[in-house]
């Protein structure tokens, strides 16, 4: 190749690179997305059939007919649908997805990957793809 090519190709493969990485991200804020509704669904079923009477035992007994159907899927344990009815407790709907009040931004410097800030009240979130990234905080 020349050092033309080359450098075209080191071009194109950084291109694709990042669209893989934006890929993955988008992917990961979507599926977070959905898993939060999920919960806030299961928490709200719970919540309506405690109030027409379930026990506190079937939280036990729904957990582990969830885990029996979905056994690849982690967060079903009974402390996690507690966890869950009291998320559905405190927040009464869910009007808006929550990837749509994210902004995207650009990896800090010294960071190796790109994350979306939320604000809820006065703190800022900030929610990352990539799990080996150290994300400060704000406050």
């Amino acid at each position: 190749m020349s050092s033309k090519s080359i450098t075209n190709y080191n071009s194109i493969l950084t291109d694709l690179k990042n669209k893989i990485r934006q890929a993955r991200f988008q992917a990961s804020l979507t599926v977070n997305a959905q898993l939060l509704a999920l919960y806030w669904e299961i928490g709200k079923t719970i919540l309506q059939q405690r109030k027409e009477g379930w026990g506190s035992n079937v939280i036990g007994r729904l957990a582990k007919d969830l885990r029996a159907e979905f056994p690849d899927m982690k967060g079903l344990s009974d402390r996690n649908l507690v966890y869950m009815q009291t998320f559905a407790g405190a927040y009464s709907e869910i009007t808006q997805q929550p990837v749509a009040k994210l902004k995207k931004s650009k990896p800090k410097k010294g960071n190796k990957c790109n994350y979306a800030t939320a604000r809820c009240g006065n703190r800022i979130y900030q929610f990352s793809s990539a799990p080996r990234c150290k994300i400060t905080l704000g406050a």
